[in-house]
């Protein structure tokens, strides 16, 4: 690369760096843009100001002065040469070098990432996800500790259709409701059955059967926020260690994470398509 720039510049193989600065101080009174009209003018001032960077650049120079010792040397010297362990060990110092290079580029890229994330406005609004799930948690954690909520109704006669495989139970109020077949088997006419939801999320618990001269059953729902007490109550929790938990690590990232995405969705979720939002409206106005 270095004979092609000397060839560019006009200069022989032994320029030196004094004559390198000269001939190029002559080829920009030439080929500067403002001087010079030809079409190609710009392009190549622009090649010799690339070769002008290379020449003079410090490492290439001292590249020269080495090659130039290491060949003096040879003639005088014929045993110049590195040894087989010598240029391993020398290989081994520059993949040290190059591994600690970039394990320092790899440490101030994520130190960047990591002050941007914690930056005073944004983690603001993570904080303020924070205190959101961790209020939904709280009002799961004492909601499962209140009396349940249902009123009991009496069982007037069930049918099944058989065409839709739907399980119907009719009340003695006049209404309706499907229900699943473990129900279905449990209960008889003239029985009472009620709907239990816990009285702040009205998250639906199951059903309580009253039978004629058995007594009471309760069917617990397939699924809900309870089932795993308190196992969801605390996963809502968890972000509260971002409160005091704020370091470079895996950890920190993934609850990091999982506080602006998935927490946020989960909420989205209850609180607007389940209503839970209303019910906690509902249930904590009646104190006030």
């Amino acid at each position: 690369m270095r004979d092609a720039f000397l060839d560019l510049f006009g200069l022989p193989r032994s320029a030196s760096e004094e004559d390198i600065k000269k001939r190029y101080r002559e080829l920009v009174l030439k080929l500067h843009p403002d001087v010079n009209d030809s079409s190609n003018a710009e392009e190549q001032f622009r090649l010799v100001q690339k070769a002008y960077e290379y020449l003079t650049n410090e490492d290439k120079q001292m590249d020269t002065l080495y090659n130039s010792y290491k060949q003096s040397k040879q003639s005088t010297s014929p045993e110049f040469e590195m040894s087989p362990e010598e240029k391993r060990a020398e290989m081994r110092e520059r993949a040290r070098q190059f591994s600690r290079a970039a394990q320092k580029e790899a440490k101030e890229v994520e130190m960047g990432v990591f002050n941007m994330l914690t930056s005073k406005k944004l983690w603001m609004v993570v904080r303020f996800l924070a205190v959101c799930s961790i209020l939904f948690g709280f009002i799961l954690f004492i909601d499962f500790f209140l009396p349940q909520e249902g009123e009991m109704m009496g069982i007037k006669h069930k049918v099944y259709y058989s065409l839709f495989e739907k399980k119907t139970v009719f009340f003695a109020d006049g209404s309706q409701q499907d229900v699943t077949e473990e129900i279905f088997l449990a209960i008889n006419d003239g029985d009472s059955m009620s709907f239990e939801y816990s009285p702040i999320m009205h998250e639906f618990l199951g059903n309580k059967i009253w039978r004629q001269g058995k007594g009471t059953i309760f069917i617990d729902a397939k699924f809900n926020l309870f089932e795993f007490y308190p196992v969801i109550p605390l996963l809502f929790i968890l972000p509260a260690f971002l409160f005091f938990y704020q370091e470079n690590e895996v950890r920190f990232y993934l609850l990091y994470l999982a506080t602006c995405v998935i927490y946020p969705g989960l909420l989205l979720h209850y609180t607007l398509k389940e209503d839970k939002l209303v019910y906690i409206y509902q249930y904590f106005s009646g104190f006030f």
